[in-house]
């Protein structure tokens, strides 16, 4: 649990979390200028046609960007190793899984928390049961997003892979999917609902998010079993 602990800390004050949060409120305060200039006033309406706009387009890449090829970064400076002699060999790397799906998930609902914040300065009626279970699924998205950029850290030697991947699959798979009439797996459906509200389905999305953290934790064991063969 110490362990844990000061992972978290560490990966809350690291540069690029700062940049992701930099970025994300960027995103936020241009889409809160275009939604206004639409002529929208209430603050439902201002939360998620704000919410629809950039954040879900560019939200894996603000996910991973934090703390995803931290254990990269560590092993081009032998810091890996003193970690887990430190930790005895006992999975350490399972506990920093934990640790950047943790800091990822808080990346991924930031944005969607702060456009709430405004809106309902806007107009206190804006809360709504709706939003707050978006925001959870925020929360989700960026566990899972941040698990399979974790993941690929294990399965090649170049520290933006992990950070572009995920961002490049999903912006194909944003292609692809209305090509293939998939429309109900739209990925940013997994961020923000209301882009395409007649085909989101909650148990679509959260499997596919599920599913995607699944890889990250699969690839991560196979980093322990490299390791502990000392490949």
């Amino acid at each position: 649990m110490r362990f844990l602990l000061t992972d978290w800390k560490r990966g809350f004050t690291e540069p690029r979390f700062f940049l992701a949060m930099a970025i994300s409120l960027g995103c936020v305060g241009i889409s809160l200028c275009v939604t206004l200039q639409s002529g929208i006033t209430d603050g439902y309406g201002l939360f998620t046609q704000s919410h629809s706009l950039i954040l879900p387009f560019c939200a894996p890449l603000l996910c991973a960007l934090p703390y995803s090829n931290m254990q990269m970064r560590e092993a081009d400076t032998g810091f890996d190793r003193l970690m887990a002699l430190r930790c005895k060999h006992k999975s350490w790397l399972f506990r920093r899984f934990i640790t950047n799906g943790f800091i990822s998930g808080v990346t991924g609902v930031m944005g969607g928390a702060t456009l709430l914040a405004v809106s309902l300065l806007w107009d206190t009626t804006a809360c709504t049961t709706e939003i707050y279970q978006v925001l959870g699924l925020n929360f989700i998205f960026g566990v899972a997003f941040g698990s399979l950029s974790y993941g690929l850290c294990f399965v090649n030697t170049q520290r933006y892979i992990p950070l572009i991947a995920p961002q490049v699959g999903y912006l194909f798979a944003m292609y692809a999917c209305p090509t293939l009439r998939l429309n109900q797996y739209f990925p940013p459906l997994a961020f923000a609902p209301w882009i395409l509200p007649s085909m989101f389905d909650l148990t679509n999305m959260v499997t596919l998010l599920l599913g995607l953290t699944a890889v990250g934790f699969g690839l991560t064991v196979i980093g322990q079993v490299r390791k502990a063969v000392g490949v």
